[in-house]
């Protein structure tokens, strides 16, 4: 038997009660059976119990109550500890854990913030929790909330929206966090794909971090991600760089910073900039580096270019379609 269940106080003779539990704060209610009471008594009321045992098959009573215990059958003689104002108790691998809550006042519980993935160009990539949680919540968080709101009409969802983008990120951050504190549900959505991800979203999720309140990530497409599966080089180890610095100087003093870099590289890109920053990858990081371009992922019109970093750098100065949509450069 375990320490946890010992029946017998080290210390004291057989046959003399015990009132340890109760100073412990575990007080007796009627018919409960103190820990630390003996299988039996001596004089008359052990007689008793010794008859009751024998009436039982042989067991006295805390010995049935034990047994029921163990089996799950009756838990009203347990003991049991308060769990303290705002807190989540619950068992995992038969230990009981405790959480704080993200309780914001009585009888009010915080909402909870779901960040979501959406198509970045197809729409039938949107997962079908996404469409539930985008039509459930108080507000979508958009960066656009005229593009987001052109896409949740093709999904029939109809919710309120409210723009949250880098100009206006902190404000934004700040308002929808007493939002979530008062107990609404907020979904954070980008133009397209993975929030966070070269897109807004930091603060507002730094800030529901730091006041407890939950965050509930709902996956899907990604554009890094997508290119990344069908570019054909490496993917054991790679670096996510997003987009490059605008201006040349400091776009080409960052790619020398990566020339010795052995892992697959990942760069976002718009297309009027996407021939100058080829040209610069093939100088810093060599002329035969291995590279991929996807452009227009999971459209109509999507493209994957493979060459060396010069083929790539010399085509986009002479085809038309490099310069249209955004575009995915991986490096290896």
């Amino acid at each position: 038997m375990s320490a946890g269940c010992r029946l017998f106080h080290p210390r004291r003779r057989q046959g003399q009660r015990t009132r340890q539990g109760d100073r412990q704060g575990h007080p007796r209610s009627p018919g409960q059976v103190a820990e630390g009471t003996p299988d039996r008594l001596s004089g008359p009321r052990g007689a008793r119990s010794a008859a009751t045992a024998r009436r039982s098959g042989g067991r006295s009573s805390w010995q049935r109550d034990l047994a029921c215990l163990s089996a799950g059958m009756d838990d009203r003689r347990i003991p049991r500890r308060r769990t303290p104002r705002g807190a989540l108790q619950g068992t995992a691998g038969g230990r009981t854990i405790r959480a704080r809550s993200t309780s914001v006042g009585v009888g009010q519980m915080a909402g909870i913030l779901y960040v979501v993935a959406t198509p970045i160009g197809n729409l039938a990539d949107i997962t079908e929790r996404a469409r539930q949680v985008l039509a459930s919540v108080a507000v979508v968080a958009a960066e656009d909330t005229r593009h987001t709101g052109q896409l949740l009409a093709q999904y029939g969802i109809s919710v309120p929206l409210l723009a949250l983008h880098e100009h206006n990120e902190v404000d934004r951050a700040d308002t929808l966090r007493r939002r979530l504190q008062g107990g609404d549900d907020v979904a954070l959505v980008s133009d397209a794909g993975t929030p966070l991800i070269s897109d807004p979203g930091y603060r507002l999720v730094s800030a529901a971090v730091g006041e407890g309140i939950r965050i509930v990530p709902i996956p899907g497409a990604c554009a890094a991600i997508t290119a990344l599966s069908a570019a054909g080089l490496p993917t054991d180890r790679f670096v996510f760089e997003g987009f490059l610095p605008h201006k040349g100087a400091a776009r080409r003093t960052r790619l020398e910073e990566l020339a010795a870099e052995t892992r697959t590289l990942v760069f976002y890109e718009s297309p009027h900039r996407l021939a100058e920053t080829l040209q610069d990858l093939a100088t810093k990081f060599g002329a035969d580096r291995s590279t991929v371009i996807a452009r227009e992922l999971t459209k109509v019109h999507e493209s994957l270019y493979r060459g060396t970093a010069a083929q790539l750098a010399a085509l986009a100065t002479v085809d038309a379609n490099l310069s249209r949509g955004e575009c995915v450069i991986v490096v290896a």
